[in-house]
């Protein structure tokens, strides 16, 4: 370990866990450098083929998808700065950008939330195999369950949902954990690209009821169970038209803005 917090650093990755409480991932990570006096700094990749950057085909995602992750990352920088910390967002994956960053501040410790994607898995295998002095740490932070909890391995997960809800139903759930930490020691890296990004779509999208970030994910939720809907759910869950007929959730815990 390095000898202080001028040149020891910690990088936390956000992906898909756009939130800070509820998130031991990140938790960890703030752990970790308070415990070894390290400068924290947080990264966003944003996907340089989720909007044509460098000349590619048409984007994957639309305007109002980029609009809800432009806001989701708007909220969370706006979260970390109340906390002492800053969010670099660059364009490009993890794969690149990380090892560029790595030249510039040689991390000790790298931590992200698990996925489940296939090619976000192999980046990070990839990434590991190259940063071999860098201590990586993924932590689940995205499923309702620990996979040690589970009455039943991994590899023998039911096909369908109720055989699934039928064998979990009466197990525990871990209670959320709350961020309340304020970190001094964060830092920044000078290659930021927020200001390019959120730029591109701005006043361009539909106006939608799905407002992207933590706090409109946590305002929607509280809004739905102050309702009479979830005692309605059952019946109402596979019609197509309504706000309050289903949950509409999945916005927002796609991008964890909110947990399961």
């Amino acid at each position: 370990m390095k000898e202080s917090a001028e040149d020891a650093h910690v990088l936390y990755v956000f992906e898909n866990d756009l939130r800070l409480d509820d998130n031991s991932a990140f938790n960890q990570a703030c752990e970790f450098s308070k415990q070894n006096r390290t400068g924290l700094m947080c990264l966003y990749c944003f996907q340089y083929w989720y909007v044509n950057f460098v000349g590619l085909p048409d984007a994957i995602i639309g305007r109002a998808r980029f609009e809800f992750l432009r806001q989701s990352l708007s909220d969370l920088r706006r979260n970390l700065a109340a906390r002492g910390l800053s969010l670099t967002i660059r364009i490009g994956s993890t794969s690149e950008v990380i090892p560029e960053i790595h030249s510039r501040h040689s991390f000790d410790a790298i931590f992200y939330s698990q996925s489940s994607g296939f090619y976000e898995n192999k980046h990070w295998l990839k990434l590991a195999s190259q940063l071999t002095t860098v201590k990586f740490e993924q932590v689940n932070t995205n499923t309702l369950f620990q996979p040690h909890d589970l009455p039943f391995q991994v590899s023998e997960l039911p096909k369908h949902f109720t055989p699934f809800r039928k064998k979990v139903e009466e197990l525990a759930i871990e209670p959320p954990v709350s961020f309340d930490q304020h970190i001094l020691n964060g830092f920044k890296d000078d290659s930021d690209q927020w200001q390019h990004i959120s730029s591109i779509f701005v006043n361009k999208a539909e106006d939608s009821s799905f407002k992207g970030g933590a706090q409109a994910g946590q305002s929607h939720l509280i809004d739905y169970f102050e309702s009479k809907s979830p005692s309605t759910y059952k019946t109402t869950r596979n019609q197509l038209l309504g706000w309050y007929t289903t949950t509409k959730f999945s916005p927002w815990l796609a991008l964890g803005c909110i947990s399961p």
